[in-house]
């Protein structure tokens, strides 16, 4: 669970919660399970936090340097992630339908991708038809594909 004196520092404001973590915080951050909905955490460094299970729907995460977080089971609905340092965040089971400005795979917006990475991870179409089309940037081959619902039948 979240720890209570981070979560009361950030909800007072930015400038409080950085004087609550001070200069050495790195990896001690726990937001994990967090109601953090709706609010503005523009430019913080959230680098080894853990937000498992936190809701941020509506947040504005846009600058945050959430590199090597864990994000397993976060709603990250509707945010805004322009910019948002995602170099190695586990998103397992995440919710990023409606999350806007990631671009995965440029440089302000690096992840790394392993086998497990968006194991669960729910994406609404835009990001997902985004996502192909860097990878169909390689000009030595081409992904075809077509995105529809699970469990809908194809025509044959």
């Amino acid at each position: 669970m979240a720890d209570e004196a981070q979560l009361a520092a950030l909800r007072q404001g930015q400038d409080a919660f950085r004087r609550h973590l001070g200069d050495n915080f790195r990896d001690r951050v726990d937001l994990s399970g967090a109601d953090l909905r709706g609010l503005h955490l523009e430019g913080l460094n959230l680098q080894g936090s853990n937000l498992e299970g936190a809701n941020l729907e509506g947040c504005s995460l846009r600058g945050t340097r959430l590199n090597s977080s864990n994000l397993r089971g976060a709603n990250l609905r509707d945010c805004d992630l322009t910019e948002t340092g995602m170099h190695r965040v586990d998103l397992t089971g995440a919710d990023l339908r409606g999350a806007f400005g990631a671009r995965f795979g440029v440089a302000d917006s690096r992840l790394c991708i392993a086998p497990a990475s968006f194991e669960g991870v729910q994406w609404d179409r835009a990001e997902i038809e985004y996502v192909l089309e860097l990878i169909n940037l390689n000009p030595e081959w081409q992904v075809r594909y077509e995105i529809v619902p699970k469990g809908e039948s194809r025509p044959t």
